[in-house]
């Protein structure tokens, strides 16, 4: 348990220096990979991109990631595609609980040999009464 404690507070710190860090550094681009923003997952995107309310799923991690601490089980979920036919666009992200605590790691990378983005995501959430409360360090 002590060990978990460790655990949960060091990433709690990382996370609240990414986000400092974040905040200081000079922005490169005002919307990360708007260039092919194209949605995340079947499920989200069938709903129109109206996932943030419900979102109890590995998706949580890109739309609200106070729904992993909803979590039942661990979950993966994957895409490919190819935007106009031309350009790759891949999302990963996988999901599940760790104790008391919902996490996931999400990435997201698009382009070709010419021009290539990558966005690693990561996402935890831990319910502390309703409303459920999360935080993503996106990098």
């Amino acid at each position: 348990m002590r060990g978990k404690q460790r655990f949960f507070t060091g990433a709690a710190a990382a996370a609240a220096l990414i986000l400092v860090l974040g905040a200081v550094s000079p922005p490169k681009a005002q919307v990360p990979a708007a260039f092919v923003d194209i949605g995340y997952g079947a499920r989200p995107m069938g709903m129109g991109g109206a996932f943030t309310a419900l979102s109890d799923d590995a998706h949580a991690i890109f739309w609200n990631p106070a729904g992993l601490a909803g979590l039942s089980r661990s979950e993966l979920t994957l895409m490919h595609t190819k935007q106009l036919g031309l350009i790759p666009y891949t999302m990963l992200a996988y999901a599940g609980r760790l104790g008391t605590w919902g996490a996931g790691l999400g990435v997201l990378s698009s382009g070709n040999d010419v021009l290539r983005e990558t966005t690693i995501l990561f996402s935890f959430a831990r319910s502390v009464r309703l409303p459920l409360l999360g935080m993503s360090a996106l990098g």
